[in-house]
């Protein structure tokens, strides 16, 4: 199942936030076996799985955890992971925005000059 995750290394004293098609167990053991080669998670082997949200979707699992990174917070990380009101609370924002019905619109409205043309055209109007 898709997920956003959350893990920790003591060595380190850092976190890595990441998304995933697999679950988080998974992910987890590719971190500390390296077998991503020199990225930024090969430095320890010692990563902890700190928090898995699971998500309907790897798009939404992504939007998730690009929403995390964004915050670059040790805080705010630490209070999703104490927290689970607060990831529920995440979950709900992003999966409203997770829905095929929302991104035409959104597709149309970052091309206006087109979006008048697809309009017509959809509902069998000439232009």
């Amino acid at each position: 199942m898709p997920c956003a995750y959350i893990i920790f290394s003591p060595a380190l004293n850092k976190f890595y936030i990441g998304a995933s098609s697999e679950n988080a167990d998974q992910r987890l053991e590719k971190h500390n076996n390296a077998s991503y080669g020199s990225h930024f998670t090969s430095a320890a082997s010692d990563w902890q799985l700190k928090l898995e949200i699971p998500c309907s979707s790897f798009s939404l699992a992504r939007k998730i955890e690009i929403y995390i990174k964004k915050m670059k917070s040790r805080k705010f990380i630490e209070k999703l992971i104490a927290s689970p009101h607060e990831v529920q609370i995440l979950i709900d924002e992003y999966s409203a925005t997770d829905s095929p019905a929302q991104v035409g619109p959104l597709i149309l409205n970052t091309i206006p000059d087109l979006s008048h043309y697809f309009t017509f055209y959809l509902f069998g109007i000439g232009v």
